[in-house]
Order: structure tokens, then sequence, then C-alpha cells
């Protein structure tokens, strides 16, 4: 079953905001409304609060709704991905460029991101 790591958002938000910007730092909205993203190749000891608590510490608290890792149970260990559902397409597509290509959590794997199909 999954478990979903809760987040308050405050709706009123400044629009200016580094983290409601589109990812070439214009306070335009993008045309892409996607909000949901797959972070790929996070840390296998990662869960829902793990991947929130590196989100958060990389400036994003408060811009998502959502967090879902499926895990192997046999194994007591994530499948080395996750979703995140924000609340705005705009700091998604700042999540893709803040955390592709860097490790996420304690891993020397690069992760990557992209949109969830």
């Amino acid at each position: 079953q999954a478990r979903l790591a809760p987040k308050s958002w405050q709706g009123n938000a400044d629009p200016n905001s580094a983290h409601l910007r589109n990812p070439v730092g214009q306070s335009e909205p993008c045309d892409d409304r996607r909000t949901i993203i797959m972070l790929q190749r996070i840390a296998s000891d990662l869960d829902e609060q793990g991947v929130s608590g590196i989100l958060d510490n990389r400036g994003f608290a408060g811009t998502y709704t959502a967090v879902y890792v499926p895990r192997n149970r046999k194994k007591d260990t994530n499948l080395a991905y996750a979703f995140v559902d924000f609340v705005r397409p705009e700091p998604a597509k700042l999540c893709m460029r803040i955390c592709g290509g860097r490790p996420f959590g304690n891993t020397d794997r690069l992760c990557s991101v992209d949109f969830s199909k």
C-alpha cells in the first residue's frame, strides 16, 4: 500500500519566488502543465520521509503535495525511484534541473528526473 507524505501548501505563495519560476528563471507560466515527476536511481534506503527531507533541504518545502516510493518488501529496500506530485508545474521543472545529474541520498548513482508517464 502506498504511503503518502502529506505536505501543506500555502496558496498565497509569491509567484516571483525562485521555486515557482520556470526552469529558465522567467516568471511567466510554463506551457507544460504536468506536475508529477519521477526521480530515478535514488538511494535504496530512502522512503517517503527520506525523499521529502531531501526535497525540503533542496528548497522545495511546501511546493509538493505527495511523495510515493515503491518498495521491494522481500529486500526491504525501495525500487530506486520515487514519484513526487508538485502543486504547480514550475517547481516540478525546477526540481528536474536541481536534482537531475547528482546523487539523491546516500548513493554514488546520479539521479535522473523526468515527468511521470
